[in-house]
């Protein structure tokens, strides 16, 4: 299920970008009782320290609408060069599902 969607990232400079959540008839799904969780890493085999977190919400969950930023301060702290990222849903019972990765350019400052 999960959709391969690369992410953009100037080095200094605040980043959001927004998603919609398909399911593979393309249907929006609805996100009511779900959280999201979002990680960024070298790799994917990278462990859990070694992480940078991407601060994600539901911004409206009837449209499947998440809100994925970075602050100013959080891109300066990162250095350039390309990721891998996930994007994960978490249902009340702790299940958890990727529904979106790819890579991440971080580009450096201009």
């Amino acid at each position: 299920m999960a959709r391969n969607i690369d992410l953009y990232i100037d080095k200094g400079a605040s980043f959001s970008q927004s998603i919609t959540i398909k399911d593979q008839q393309g249907v929006i799904l609805d996100l009511l009782g779900y959280s999201v969780q979002a990680q960024m890493a070298k790799s994917y085999y990278t462990r859990l320290h070694n992480q940078i977190t991407l601060n994600a919400m539901i911004a409206d969950a009837a449209a499947g609408v998440i809100i994925l930023e970075l602050s100013v301060e959080e891109t300066e702290t990162i250095r350039s060069g390309r990721y891998v990222y996930q994007l994960e849903l978490v249902n009340s019972d702790g299940d958890i599902t990727r529904v979106a990765d790819g890579i991440v350019t971080v580009n450096p400052r201009a």
